[in-house]
């Protein structure tokens, strides 16, 4: 399951880096708040978050989107990734015999 390693790995380390532009925004003057998913998914992106929401809602379900997504996305980031990439690093793990 190296895969669910692989994907773990990089959810974590993009938690990381989430939790560390939280921290910049904090050395260079601002105050201490963890960004939510939604919030950095924009700031990346636009395009993307809006062409998603649509897909969802037209193609999907409606309430997948609102309240479901919306609510993981008002969730810190770094949270979010963090506790999905340590699952899947966890899942990915080899047993031993």
């Amino acid at each position: 399951m190296i895969v669910l390693r692989v994907i773990g790995g990089l959810l974590l380390l993009l938690a990381a880096a989430a939790l560390g532009w939280d921290v910049y925004r904090y050395a260079v003057g601002g105050p201490f708040r963890l960004s939510a998913g939604g919030e950095l998914w924009y700031a990346l992106h636009p395009g993307s978050l809006n062409l998603v929401q649509a897909g969802i809602q037209r193609n999907l379900w409606p309430e997948l989107w609102d309240p479901g997504l919306v609510t993981v996305l008002l969730w810190p980031a770094a949270a979010v990734l963090g506790v999905l990439g340590l699952v899947l690093f966890l899942l990915g793990a080899r047993r031993r015999r």
